[in-house]
C-alpha cells in the first residue's frame, strides 16, 4: 500500500509535497480518528472521507498526519493593542472594532475557519449598523 498524506508541517507547501510524491500511489483522507499497528509493518487508520462523509478503515505502509498550529502573533509586536490569550491567539478586541477570525483565534480546519470568518463579518456589520 501507499503512504497517506493528511497535511503538512509547514516545511513544504501542499503543492510541493504533492510534487514530491509524483509517481507514488499517495492518497489524502479527511479527519483521521485512530491509527493502530496492523499486520507486519503496516498501519491501519480509521478516518472519515471528507468528500463523501463515509467512515473508512484503511491499511497503509506509512501514515503522515498534520501537525498542530502555533500562532505567529505570540512573537510579533502588533501595530494595534490586541489582547492575546496564554497561547498567543487573539482573545477579544471587538470593543476596539477588531473582529478576529480563523486561525488567529484558535487552531481551526478550513470549514470552521470559514465559519469563523462569516461570524466575524456578521459581528462587524451588526456593530456598524448599531452605531
Amino acid at each position: 500500500m501507499a503512504p497517506i498524506v493528511g497535511g503538512h508541517n509547514g516545511l513544504l507547501s501542499p503543492a510541493t509535497a504533492w510534487q514530491c510524491c509524483k509517481g507514488l500511489d499517495v492518497q489524502s483522507t479527511g479527519k483521521v480518528a485512530n491509527v493502530v499497528q496492523a499486520k507486519g509493518d503496516t498501519c491501519e487508520i480509521q478516518a472519515e472521507d471528507a468528500i463523501r462523509g463515509e467512515k473508512l478503515t484503511l491499511t497503509y505502509d506509512m501514515v503522515v498526519l498534520a501537525t498542530g498550529m502555533q500562532p505567529m502573533l505570540a512573537t510579533e509586536k502588533l501595530p494595534l493593542p490586541v489582547p492575546l490569550d496564554a497561547d498567543g491567539f487573539i482573545a477579544g478586541g471587538e470593543e476596539a472594532g477588531i473582529f478576529a477570525a480563523g486561525c488567529c483565534v484558535m487552531p481551526l480546519d478550513v470549514t470552521r475557519s470559514a465559519q469563523s470568518g462569516t461570524a466575524a463579518a456578521l459581528k462587524a456589520v451588526q456593530t456598524v449598523k448599531g452605531r
